[in-house]
């Protein structure tokens, strides 16, 4: 008969071998976290409502109660597909706008040419996709400015 042992952070029984450890192996990893005893909670992710289990090295706070797999979603070729074919259509209507009545569409360049001028969107295209404003409010006239290529870099990486 194979002697056992249980794991001192879940309990789980084990056969004991030579090399056993006294915490098996996902109870190490935690307690190298620092994770090990930390009460565990269900919580309801608010956009397909799956129930997951979390611990409190999980932040809820950045992610607006969903899961995981709801973020990621972002991060899909699905998502960047829908993505690209909005930023396609407020394109198209911003190019429809009366431009030339824009301060300063006289110094439009580009990057890195001092002095140059970027045509803006005020609230941005990615910012329109996300919060589902129509392609044609992005684009429209109110909400294009023109700024200089430094500032709009800036505001991008914002």
């Amino acid at each position: 008969m194979k002697e056992t042992t249980s794991c001192k952070g879940c309990g789980k029984v084990r056969v004991k071998t030579p090399t056993t450890k006294e915490y098996c192996l996902s109870c190490s990893c935690k307690k190298r976290w620092g994770t090990l005893g930390i009460k565990e909670w269900k919580k309801e992710c608010k956009q397909c409502g799956d129930i997951r289990v979390f611990t409190w090295r999980k932040t809820w706070s950045n992610s607006g109660d969903l899961c995981v797999s709801c973020i990621q979603i972002k991060n899909t070729s699905h998502y960047n597909r829908k993505l690209q074919k909005y930023r396609g259509k407020v394109w198209s209507a911003t190019n429809r706008q009366p431009l030339h009545t824009l301060p300063n569409i006289e110094k439009r360049g580009k990057s890195g040419i001092e002095g140059a001028y970027q045509l803006d969107h005020i609230v941005s295209i990615k910012e329109g996709f996300d919060k589902g404003i129509e392609p044609e409010i992005i684009g429209s006239i109110d909400n294009l400015q023109m700024i200089s290529w430094r500032e709009n870099r800036n505001k991008g990486c914002k």
